[in-house]
This record gives structure tokens, C-alpha cells and sequence, in this order.
């Protein structure tokens, strides 16, 4: 039987908030828009001279879609699915590597939060995600025998000391870190001057609105493929049984 620790998170449950809230913008109509006099300016008369003013139409959106909350919401709920997944993952890290694996579930998370270090942050936590499932995968790692492995039904530590070695052996992946800092420089779109002082009276401008959709898709994506690869790599070697604890260790 499979371990609990290496089944399929459901990151596919993250999408499902997003594409609620753009249907529920989309399909609830608006507000009535009203059109007041804004700027006056000059017209063009008839025999082809300018003269006289008058008062330009201007549009107010300044009204808030009543869908807007309940959309945001569920946005936010979408992040803190995102953040679950983030989170969990680092912990069933630790424990399969007997807490030896270099990023704490709480530095996995917490960094996330600070601007401008959270674009450094996306792209370096993959690196060691993604070189340690491939060195599993590769089965150049595989699990070392545990004394309690046996009678509490958990799947074995892969490591009993610490990380550090194999040089050159597998050479971490990039591409989905520079994928998920792309996710956090949309989402920094949405602190930008313009749009945190954008006036109006909206819960969330729509411009904001569309910066953290973006920015949740890609990052529910780079979760899609480095929970398979987690699963792929880790679900395997733990059924296959104990094996003799590997001479060369992972250096991350």
C-alpha cells in the first residue's frame, strides 16, 4: 500500500477558485454605469474655426461590482491552497529525509512574504526540490532502513545524516524556479504605485484583480508539475524497500 507521504496532493483544487471568480465577474451583471460632465474643451464649428466649449462625457466606473468581494476571496483562498501544497510538501521532506533537507517548511512559506526577496526566494527553493526528486528518481539515492520503519507503517528516512556531496551527480533544474519568479513579479505588478493609489472605490481594481489571477495560474501550474515529479520519484523508491544507505549524499 501506497504511503500516505507520497500520494498526489490535489493541486487541481487550487484552479477551481480562480475560474470561479472570473465567472462570477463575468456572468453577475455590473453596476450601471453613469456618465458625468468631466473636462471641458474646445469644439470645432461649422465653417471649420474652433470656438466655444463644452463639456466632455466621462464615464464612472467608480462603482463596485457586487461580485468583486466574493471574487477576491476566492482568490485569496486560491493562494492558501497554494501556500498548503508549499507548505506540506517541505514537511514531508523532512521527515523523509530525517530533517536533514536544507529548506524548513516555515522558510518555504514565510519567505514567500517578503517583497522583493521573494523574486530570489521562488527560484531558489526549486533548485533543491527538484535535484533531490531527481537523484531519487534516478535511484543514485535510495531509502535507508529506519528502526521504526517497520511498525509505525511510515515510509523509511532516505538519509540518516546530513545532506552534502555528490558533486555534478544531478544538476538542479531551473526553468520552474524562473517560472514561479516569473509568478511573483506579476504579482508585485499589483503593489505598484499606480495601482495602489488607483482611486476608486472598488474592494479590488480590476487591474489588481487581473495581477494576482495571472500570477496564482502560474503558480498553480509550477505546483501541477513539481508535485508529480515529487510523487513520481518518491512513491517509487519507498516501495521498492530498504535498500543499503548510498555512499555519495546530496550536496544542496
Amino acid at each position: 500500500m501506497e504511503a500516505p507521504e507520497t500520494r498526489p496532493f490535489r493541486v487541481w483544487l487550487g484552479f477551481i477558485a480562480p475560474i470561479v471568480a472570473v465567472l462570477l465577474l463575468s456572468l453577475v451583471p455590473g453596476p450601471p454605469q453613469s456618465v458625468r460632465l468631466g473636462e471641458f474643451q474646445s469644439r470645432q464649428l461649422p465653417d471649420g474655426s474652433w470656438g466655444g466649449w463644452e463639456a466632455k462625457p466621462v464615464e464612472d466606473v467608480t462603482k463596485m461590482h457586487p461580485m468583486m468581494p466574493i471574487s477576491a476571496a476566492c482568490l485569496a483562498a486560491g493562494w492558501a491552497w497554494w501556500f498548503f501544497w508549499l507548505y506540506r510538501r517541505h514537511q514531508q521532506l523532512a521527515q523523509l529525509t530525517n530533517s536533514t533537507y536544507p529548506v524548513t517548511r516555515k522558510q518555504a512559506v514565510g519567505l514567500h512574504f517578503i517583497p522583493g526577496y521573494n523574486l530570489y526566494w521562488a527560484f531558489h527553493w526549486t533548485r533543491p526540490f527538484t535535484q533531490l526528486c531527481d537523484l531519487v528518481e534516478s535511484g543514485l539515492l535510495k531509502p535507508t532502513s529506519t528502526p521504526d520503519a517497520q511498525s509505525t507503517g511510515r515510509p523509511p528516512a532516505f538519509f540518516a545524516g546530513n545532506l552534502s556531496g555528490v558533486p555534478g551527480a544531478v544538476k538542479p533544474s531551473w526553468l520552474l524556479g524562473a517560472v514561479l519568479c516569473l509568478a511573483m513579479v506579476v504579482a508585485h505588478g499589483a503593489l505598484l504605485p499606480r495601482n495602489v493609489l488607483l482611486r476608486t472605490f472598488e474592494v479590488v481594481p480590476p487591474l489588481i484583480f487581473a495581477y494576482f489571477f495571472w500570477s496564482l495560474i502560474i503558480a498553480l501550474g509550477v505546483a501541477t508539475v513539481l508535485d508529480r515529479r515529487f510523487v513520481a520519484a518518491f512513491a517509487a523508491a519507498t516501495l521498492s524497500g530498504p535498500a543499503p544507505k548510498p555512499k555519495a549524499t546530496l550536496g544542496i
